[in-house]
């Protein structure tokens, strides 16, 4: 494997940390809470350029199963503005974030469970976004990539989450 994944994990770890506080906040088995953190998952999702997918890797198909559950909940907002990244690199950065965050989304469909599970969860039991991440660290180990413009992808997906989680917490607490 490269080095690469390795040093985007380390040199995005604050960043990942930031968003990962910002999400704690919402409260998954209260419908509003939960119904919080998939409009901001949406808003974040809806922003970020992944289709195509960068460099030939496999279409990460997130976005339709949150609208399904969002439009269950009679809460689906509209798609938010793409964020402009400027090549593949970059895409590529924001790409291994939304595949990596399905590792800890197990974390969260535990914890909604856990909780009760009220709402629909396709969104959170999703498991063909693993296929996904194994074909980005298959990718990263065959190619070589200009570290810091898959970093600034990689940094520009975690501001969108970021934004958005803050957002939604912020409308949540205002109610």
């Amino acid at each position: 494997m490269t080095a690469l994944r390795f040093e985007l994990r380390t040199d995005t770890r604050e960043a990942h940390e930031t968003v990962d506080a910002v999400f704690d906040r919402f409260e998954l088995g209260d419908p509003q809470g939960y119904a919080a953190f998939l409009r901001a998952h949406h808003a974040a999702l809806t922003s970020l350029p992944l289709d195509p997918p960068p460099y030939g890797l496999p279409p990460i198909r997130l976005l339709p199963l949150l609208e399904a559950d969002l439009a269950a909940l009679g809460d689906l907002p509209p798609a938010r503005p793409l964020l402009a990244l400027p090549g593949e690199a970059e895409r590529l950065g924001a790409y291994y974030v939304v595949a990596g965050s399905r590792l800890g989304g197990r974390v969260l469909e535990r914890q909604w469970r856990e909780a009760g599970g009220r709402g629909p969860g396709a969104y959170l039991s999703d498991r063909e976004t693993d296929a996904c991440w194994r074909a980005l660290l298959d990718l990263l180990k065959d190619r070589s990539f200009p570290k810091e413009k898959v970093e600034a992808g990689a940094r520009a997906a975690f501001d969108q989450f970021r934004a958005a989680g803050l957002s939604e917490a912020l409308r949540v607490t205002s109610a």
